[in-house]
């Protein structure tokens, strides 16, 4: 889980950066290969809002963009001048090092999801870098890098003036004061542009205007940004540990620890001739069974244009009075919520059209660039229920990850703050404001995510001091703005810290070999000083997939903090599978379900154990049901939820070609089967034949 979606790119670090860190050093002589050495291990984090920042995701492309980074380098003194080099590392085999592109650099960069994953492969100790040059003898460079002395968590504290920035004036990047930085470490801050170029650069220590670990803002001039654009600002902030001048004197080796905070900017103004795109509709197109109290959403990619009257650029089809729909813009002017205020009818088909043909309005973005014709679609309304609160759930959760491939789970050394909102039918909430201690307030807007019945926002990091920075203990106020229930005010405390002990898998050897078709039961060790109002949680899943999970806190079936076994049923998993698990440990620390009648809050310290589980027997293979009206063929292929698979056609049997390459989906969390549709117009072959295979997972 994530606050946002998008990843952004880093700029390279800035070498001759870390070596101003030296005070006074001279830089490197030019008759030498090397000019500067570095072994250096990094966090990099990335801020989406004004509050939270959050670790890199651990989908990444390039190593140094990982959320933690092991950089080893030696820049050469003039290109080719390096040839070759090795990293000894304190524990394994040593790393090689390569030659970038304009042999201009030796280096050995690694990328790691977690922290304890670094700590394995490049641990604390002493580490000597071999180097082989043109014109040098070999020579060796020994560097300390232990203590873990990473510099604190920056955080920008101007975000949402950094959205908006006049370009050809100065501005001011403003950030909180960095804990444990001192005038003693390095900062530098960049300004990189979409494609990759870098526009600004901080000046190196010992230059006029040179930042360091006290600082905490810096203006850029203006003119140096253009208007109307998207730009990624980096924080680096880097705490020597060990320095030398072993490979030649005046050429300086170093070790850091370092941390990097990124956040998007833009400037105003510029041109805007482009249209805006639809990116979803929630309910789902042709989705049955939608809730009467749902609130239709639209999501766009840009802001639009709110002074349209948008009843007069939609039409509705299959209700009786479309006039009864209220409309509301999200705070960023991407999603559009209609509330039918009286609520939707049983057993409707529901239709829609944005800027139909001949509507006296159009949807439009603010420059006043229309949307184009021709996106609709329609749904069908539940045939029971009743109008349930707005809210079903809200939680704030503070927790740790550990790992279980023995008999004893093992720290991940990885923290996490939740914020969770389910909601009883689509987008009855349009917003949370989330009052954090300390007076600041992050507001979490609904319908920007797939799904439209939950609110989530998770923020990762690897160490407790920066998750306690970005969620510290204290009274959180919880502003629910609902559509039916008006506006719901919650206040929720947690602390002291609580965190349950690991939760430990008692029988793990018999979840490595587990019959799926038999019911299986899992047993675990108690959680210490559990009782009836902790809970205790289980949760298996594909990587997008869900087979089972126990009922949350007050539902029916729901595992208390006393609870040390479950039974997960026969069928419930599919065979020949290796499959993700997560068993919970929550003490819960504040509950509120009075405030908000209907509505349950609460707050809780939560340890995970996350473990696999490995499923006997062969994989389901997937099965094709073929049904033809007329010309028209419609295959279904069936196979398992989670599961991509490719639904090949020939007229030969001999030479095949792909039609679609689609996931199965399903019920989730009821079952393994699922299913998807494609159609084919057979109407100029008298034979067609269609075969499917599964797509193999990426490693």
């Amino acid at each position: 889980m994530s606050i946002a979606p998008t990843q952004m790119k880093l700029p390279s670090l800035t070498r001759t950066a870390l070596l101003a860190l030296s005070l006074g050093s001279t830089g490197g002589l030019l008759a030498q290969d090397a000019e500067f050495i570095g072994i250096i291990k990094i966090q990099n984090f990335r801020q989406v809002s004004p509050n939270i920042v959050t670790l890199l995701d651990d989908d990444y492309d390039d190593a140094d963009q990982a959320p933690f980074v092991f950089d080893a380098f030696a820049d050469a003194s003039s290109p080719d001048f390096l040839t070759s080099g090795s990293v000894n590392r304190p524990v394994g085999a040593d790393v090689p090092m390569m030659l970038d592109g304009d042999g201009q650099e030796l280096n050995h960069i690694e990328g790691f999801e977690l922290l304890a994953e670094l700590n394995d492969a490049f641990g604390a100790g002493s580490y000597t870098m071999d180097l082989v040059g043109a014109n040098d003898p070999p020579r060796s460079v020994t560097l300390d890098l232990s203590g873990d002395t990473y510099p604190g968590l920056a955080r920008f504290s101007n975000f949402t003036a950094a959205q908006s920035i006049n370009a050809s004036s100065d501005f001011t990047f403003e950030w909180d004061e960095i804990p444990n930085a001192t005038d003693g470490d390095l900062l530098i801050v960049f300004i990189d542009s979409e494609s990759g170029g870098e526009l600004y650069e901080s000046p190196d220590l010992g230059e006029s205007g040179a930042l360091d670990g006290d600082s905490t803002s810096v203006t850029v001039p203006g003119g140096t940004l253009n208007p109307g654009t998207d730009y990624t600002i980096v924080l680096e902030v880097f705490k020597a540990v060990d320095t030398n001048e072993d490979y030649a004197a005046g050429v300086l080796a170093i070790s850091a620890y370092g941390k990097t905070t990124s956040m998007p900017i833009r400037t105003a103004g510029g041109s805007d001739s482009s249209p805006p795109n639809f990116n979803r509709s929630v309910p789902y197109v042709n989705e049955e069974l939608v809730e009467l109290n749902t609130v239709v959403t639209f999501v766009f990619d840009e802001p639009m244009d709110e002074s349209v009257v948008v009843s007069d650029a939609i039409t509705w089809t299959g209700l009786p009075n479309p006039a009864s729909f209220s409309y509301l813009w999200s705070p960023d002017g991407k999603i559009l919520f209609c509330d039918y205020t009286a609520g939707l009818p049983l057993s409707t088909l529901v239709q829609w059209e944005l800027n139909p043909s001949g509507s006296t309005a159009k949807l439009r973005d603010a420059a006043t660039n229309n949307l184009p014709e021709g996106h609709f679609g329609e749904f069908t309304t539940n045939s029971t229920g009743i109008m349930l609160s707005d809210v079903k759930t809200f939680e704030l959760i503070k927790g740790r990850s550990f790992f279980q491939d023995g008999a004893v789970p093992i720290d991940l050394e990885s923290y996490f703050g939740e914020f969770f909102l389910q909601m009883n039918g689509y987008n009855t909430v349009s917003s949370v404001d989330l009052g954090i201690p300390g007076g600041a307030v992050e507001t979490f807007a609904s319908g920007d995510e797939f799904g439209g019945n939950e609110i989530e926002a998770e923020a990762d990091y690897a160490e407790k001091a920066d998750l306690d920075q970005i969620f510290p203990n204290g009274d959180y106020v919880v502003t629910m703005n609902t559509f039916h229930d008006g506006e719901k005010e919650v206040t929720l405390s947690i602390g002291p810290d609580d965190y349950p002990n690991a939760p430990t898998i008692q029988n793990f050897a018999t979840t490595q070999a587990v019959d799926s078709s038999q019911p299986f039961t899992l047993e675990w060790a108690a959680m210490a000083g559990g009782d009836s109002d902790d809970f205790v949680g289980l949760f298996i899943e594909g990587e997008t997939a869900c087979y089972f999970e126990t009922p949350e806190p007050g539902e029916p079936g729901a595992l208390d903090g006393t609870a040390i076994s479950v039974i997960i049923p026969a069928d419930s998993l599919p065979p020949g599978r290796t499959i993700e698990g997560e068993l919970v440990f929550a003490e819960i620390i504040d509950k509120d379900i009075a405030s908000y009648p209907g509505a349950k809050g609460l707050t809780a310290f939560v340890t995970i154990t996350e473990f696999e589980i490995q499923t006997t027997g062969d994989p389901i293979q997937p099965k094709l049901e073929i049904q033809v009206t007329g010309t028209q063929v419609m295959i279904t292929v069936i196979g398992e939820i989670g599961i991509q698979y490719e639904l090949q056609v020939s007229d030969d049997l001999e030479n095949w070609s792909q039609m679609a390459t689609r996931y199965v989906f399903g019920d989730d969390c009821d079952g393994f089967m699922g299913s998807f549709q494609d159609f084919d117009d057979a109407s100029w072959n008298t034979k067609r034949f269609y075969q499917v295979e599964e797509v193999p997972s990426s490693p």
